[in-house]
C-alpha cells in the first residue's frame, strides 16, 4: 500500500497550534499506516515493525515473531505512550487500518505470510490459503483478543481499510486481492473475478461471521484503499481506491477513465449491491487515498499529475501546482454529482494520505517536497526544512 509514512505522531488544536509530538519505534524501521481516536479521545497509531524492541506496555504479545510484525500503539492526550503491542507470528505481517467503535472496541486488518498463530476465536477463516492472506482482528477496549479472522483465496490478499456501522452490528474491510475465486460470498448479485487485481468488500458481523463479500473491479488493477459507513439512516458504505480499469467501474458522474490510473469512488449498500460509483481524475494519474463522511457528502483524496480535469470552480486551488499534487474532493451522496474539487501542491511532488472530518469540514495529512505554498504564515511550521526529501503536511477545510 502506498501510504506509509516513518512513525512520527502529533497532536494540534482545531487552530493549527502544535499540542505535541513524539517519535514511536526501536532500533530498526517503523511504518505507520493509520490512526484512529478511541471513545475517550485518546490516538491508536497502527502499522509494522522490523524492531525487535519496541516500547511495549500492557500488551497482548509482548515480543516480534517474525521478520516483521503489525504492532499498535496508544497515546493518552499529554503525549505519553499508554499501550502497545506487536501482532504477527513466525513470518510477516503488515497492517494497514484500524477502527473503533462507540464501546472502545478496536478493530485492524491488514496481510500476513504466516500459516499459524493468526486467527482465533471466532473468526470465520481459520487457515491461510497461502500467498499474501488478509486478516481481521477485534479486540476489546482493554485491549484483549476477542476474535481474528484470515481473509483471502488462493493467491494474494491484503486488507487496507477497515469501518465499522455506527450501531456497531457490523464490521466492513476492503482491499485488494488477485485470487480467482473465494471471495464472493452470500450475494444478492453474484460477482466474479475480473482479471488483474481487483477491489473487493466484505462484512462481518461483530462477532467474527462473515455474511457476505464481493469483488469490484474490471480488467485491469482495481484496489479498494479505504471505506467509510455512512450514518444510519442511509445504511450506504463509500468506498475509494485507484484503478487502470477502463470498464466495469463507473455509471455517474465521471464514467470514463481519464487517463492512466485514476481514483474511484463507489457507494454500496450493506449487502455489497452497487448504487453508484465513478472515476475521478484528468489524463494523467490519480490515486484514491481515503475517504470519509461529513456535512451531507463524501470526501476523498490523493495524488494527481493531471494537470487539469481534477478542480472546479469550487476548489481554492483550481490549478495544478507541477509534478505531483495532492487533491481534496467531495461528492454528493447516491453518486449526485461532485460538490467540491481543488489541487493541493505547488511544484514538487505532493501527495495527500488521510482524510478525516470535524464539523464544519475536514482535516487532511500527507507528504510533501515542495518548499512554498503549502502553509499560511501563521501556520506551525510554515517552511519545509528538507525541500530534497519529504516532509509531513497537515492542512484543514471547511466544507462549504
Amino acid at each position: 500500500k502506498d501510504h506509509e509514512l516513518p512513525l512520527d505522531v502529533y497532536s494540534f488544536d482545531a487552530s493549527g497550534n502544535l499540542l505535541w509530538a513524539t517519535y514511536y519505534g526501536g532500533a530498526s524501521d517503523e511504518i505507520s499506516t493509520d490512526i484512529a481516536i478511541t471513545p475517550d479521545n485518546k490516538p491508536i497509531v497502527v502499522g509494522f515493525t522490523w524492531s525487535t524492541d519496541l516500547h511495549i506496555l500492557n500488551a497482548f504479545q509482548a515480543s516480534n515473531n517474525g521478520p516483521t510484525d503489525a504492532f499498535l500503539a496508544k497515546f493518552n492526550e499529554q503525549g505519553y505512550l499508554e499501550r502497545s503491542s506487536y501482532f504477527g507470528s513466525n513470518n510477516f505481517e503488515q497492517a494497514f487500518s484500524i477502527a473503533t467503535d462507540y464501546a472502545g472496541n478496536i478493530y485492524f486488518g491488514g496481510s500476513t505470510q504466516s500459516s499459524n498463530g493468526i486467527a482465533f476465536g471466532s473468526g470465520f477463516k481459520q487457515n491461510t490459503s497461502g500467498g499474501w492472506e488478509g486478516y481481521v482482528v477485534k479486540l476489546d477496549s482493554a485491549w484483549v483478543p476477542q476474535w481474528s479472522s484470515y481473509y483471502g483465496g488462493a493467491g494474494d490478499d491484503e486488507v487496507y481499510g477497515i469501518s465499522i456501522e455506527p450501531d456497531s452490528a457490523f464490521v466492513f474491510i476492503t482491499g485488494y486481492t488477485n485470487s480467482s475465486s473465494g471471495l464472493d460470498s452470500n450475494n444478492v448479485i453474484p460477482t466474479a473475478y475480473a482479471g488483474g487485481k481487483d477491489a473487493f468488500l466484505a462484512r462481518l458481523n461483530f462477532n467474527g461471521a462473515l455474511l457476505n463479500s464481493c469483488y469490484f473491479g474490471g480488467a485491469g488493477d482495481d484496489v479498494g484503499n479505504a471505506i467509510d459507513c455512512q450514518p444510519n439512516f442511509l445504511k450506504i458504505i463509500s468506498v475509494v481506491g485507484t484503478t487502470n480499469s477502463s470498464s466495469g467501474i463507473a455509471n455517474a458522474n465521471q464514467v470514463a477513465i481519464g487517463g492512466g490510473t485514476d481514483a474511484f469512488l463507489g457507494d454500496f449498500r450493506y449487502d455489497l449491491t452497487v448504487i453508484s460509483c465513478t472515476y475521478h481524475g484528468g489524463l494523467g494519474n490519480e490515486t484514491g487515498e481515503d475517504v470519509v463522511d461529513n456535512n451531507g457528502g463524501i470526501f476523498i483524496c490523493g495524488m494527481t499529475n493531471s494537470s487539469s480535469g481534477v478542480s472546479n470552480t469550487n476548489g481554492f486551488q483550481q490549478l495544478y501546482g507541477g509534478y505531483n499534487d495532492g487533491y481534496v474532493a467531495g461528492f454528493m451522496w447516491f453518486g449526485m454529482g461532485n460538490l467540491y474539487s481543488s489541487y493541493y501542491g505547488s511544484g514538487l511532488a505532493d501527495q495527500l494520505l488521510s482524510i478525516d472530518e470535524y464539523n464544519g469540514g475536514v482535516y487532511v495529512t500527507g507528504e510533501s517536497s515542495s518548499y512554498d505554498k503549502m502553509c499560511f504564515d501563521n501556520s506551525y511550521q510554515n517552511t519545509n526544512y528538507n525541500p530534497n526529501g519529504w516532509t509531513t503536511d497537515f492542512a484543514k477545510f471547511t466544507a462549504e
